[in-house]
């Protein structure tokens, strides 16, 4: 089940939007923080944590995002929140953002490998989302492949569950 979840947004920005039919790509992040086991309330904590940092940082030109950059987070027990909607164009990936989604899984995926619910929810939301967008999990890349600015992100350990997940 995906929860919906609404995490602190600015009074004076929003983000820009677009028809749905324009999305082709799914791109996954993960927090580069370690997140261990917790309760739905410290997932909403650190969703929230996240989402003041979005708002505080330089985007570019003194840009602020207006809430979390993501439209999706995956906790380490599985849980799925929508906190943004699909038709938002959010700043999770640069040049890719006009057309792709945004999944942040909570943790460090550079060390910590993802927990069997991890896994789990990723491959039910690469199913829900792709039957509902009309994506395959080809579609379904990382943020250093979609961004191509060096980055480490989503971390090894996701990077192989997305290539394995792709191949099924």
């Amino acid at each position: 089940m995906i929860q919906i979840y609404s995490p602190p947004k600015s009074k004076n920005q929003a983000w820009k939007s677009r028809s749905l039919d324009k999305i082709t790509k799914i791109v996954v992040h993960h927090s580069a923080k370690s997140f261990s086991y917790g309760s739905r309330s410290a997932t909403l904590r650190e969703i929230d944590r996240i989402a003041k940092a979005h708002q505080r940082r330089n985007w570019g030109d003194g840009a602020k995002a207006p809430t979390i950059a993501y439209h999706f987070v995956i906790d380490r027990i599985g849980r799925i929140f929508r906190v943004n909607e699909l038709s938002s164009i959010t700043w999770h990936a640069r040049e890719a953002n006009p057309y792709s989604v945004g999944v942040l899984a909570l943790g460090d995926y550079e060390m910590q490998k993802p927990t069997i619910l991890t896994r789990r929810a990723i491959w039910r939301l690469m199913k829900e989302v792709g039957i509902f967008l009309g994506l395959g999990v080809d579609c379904w890349t990382w943020h250093d492949a979609a961004q191509k600015v060096g980055t480490r992100c989503c971390g090894r350990n996701l990077i192989q569950l997305i290539k394995r997940l792709q191949e099924i």
